[in-house]
């Protein structure tokens, strides 16, 4: 029923039962990492509750929604803004042809890799008009046999009248319509939005998950390895790690370190607002990597359970640190890279908390 979703069984099995068992509610927040299946679960589901054969896979139904065309899948996503804009526009109107062309690229990669992220330039929140639009879409009727399927991407990106005008559509939902909003900010929704909706929580995809997934796409076992480790739990990471050269980001997780050692001022200030201008989801990874990087330390140094390691290219360079930062609070620095990456998913004054950061992990790793 979900063979085109890797991992996340506990939310696969909750699903098969709830349709069973017809129980499905009219609205889910789909919760959890980027490029963890949260997609891909809400397109197989479209897909059953379309298909006359139950998700054939090879049916007209099945094979629109697959394409993302099905006349009753609607897509909501951040677009650019438009300041000549009326409320009750067509949230397409105003933007010019290569943004057009930009979001049918999107789309297009969105089919064909349901771990894609959908990346529209200069589109930072899900505009009213969208809303709008899409109130007027679902309001139509619909086959006893057929669902009206919503999926909001980045639903966290509803601004304070788009959440609103949502929230109206939430409290009067139109007859055999299903909402989907996927997130990886859900504390960003609002409270009226989110007791409305059933919290579906997505889990981190285990190594073994991302290197089957990966074998099965014609990968090699051992580069599906390498990237797996560095990944986070992320198949939209690792396909990406395949596409980059590992040693830069390696390199990158290094420099970082060799600023936060030294932690000279004009340094510190300029790496931060350099990785400011990152996107989150690379930021965040970074951190996580730095995270290994500490992790990979206690491990050498016997303070948790073995493991391969992440920075094994770099072992010499492991333990040349543990030599060298004797005192260092290792356990310390992965709660600040922790609580850091909270802060960044909290959307806080990124180039603050990066210099904040970097000072503070100084102060761990000389601590005497």
């Amino acid at each position: 029923m979900f063979q085109n979703v890797v991992g996340q069984n506990r939310v696969k099995d909750f699903f098969t039962r709830v349709i069973r068992e017809d129980r499905l509610s009219h609205a889910y927040i789909f919760s959890g990492m980027l490029g963890v299946g949260k997609s891909a679960v809400a397109f197989e589901l479209a897909k059953i509750l379309n298909c006359p054969n139950n998700n054939c896979g090879v049916c007209p139904d099945c094979i629109q929604v697959s394409k993302l065309q099905h006349q009753n899948l609607h897509l909501v996503y951040p677009l650019p803004s438009v300041s000549s804009k009326n409320r009750d526009d067509h949230p397409l109107k105003g933007l010019s042809e290569r943004d057009i062309e930009q979001i049918k690229e999107e789309i297009s990669a969105k089919a064909k890799n349901p771990y894609h992220r959908i990346v529209i330039t200069k589109a930072r929140e899900i505009l009213t008009q969208s809303i709008r639009h899409l109130s007027s879409e679902v309001s139509f009727s619909i086959s006893k046999h057929n669902y009206n399927f919503v999926i909001i991407f980045q639903a966290d990106t509803m601004n304070e009248h788009s959440a609103n005008a949502f929230l109206k559509l939430l409290e009067e939902p139109p007859q055999k319509t299903i909402f989907i909003l996927l997130t990886d900010l859900p504390k960003n929704l609002l409270t009226t939005i989110l007791s409305r909706c059933q919290l579906i929580r997505f889990d981190l995809l285990s190594e073994a998950e991302i290197v089957e997934s990966l074998v099965s796409q014609g990968y090699t076992k051992e580069e599906s390895e390498k990237v797996a480790l560095i990944s986070n739990g992320s198949l939209k990471n690792a396909l990406e790690n395949l596409n980059i050269n590992l040693t830069e980001k390696f390199d990158l997780a290094l420099n970082f370190l060799r600023v936060v050692a030294i932690c000279d001022p004009q340094k510190v200030i300029s790496l931060a607002k350099t990785l400011s201008k990152s996107e989150r989801s690379e930021l965040i990874n970074l951190l996580r990597l730095m995270m290994s990087w500490f992790t990979d330390c206690l491990i050498l140094k016997g303070e948790l359970t073995e493991r391969k390691l992440v920075f094994e290219p770099y072992k010499e360079n492991l333990e040349k640190f543990i030599e060298r930062y004797k005192f260092a609070n290792l356990q310390k620095a992965v709660e600040l890279l922790e609580k850091a990456i909270d802060s960044i998913n909290r959307n806080v004054y990124i180039n603050l908390l990066l210099t904040d950061l970097m000072i503070q992990l100084n102060k761990t790793i000389i601590a005497r």
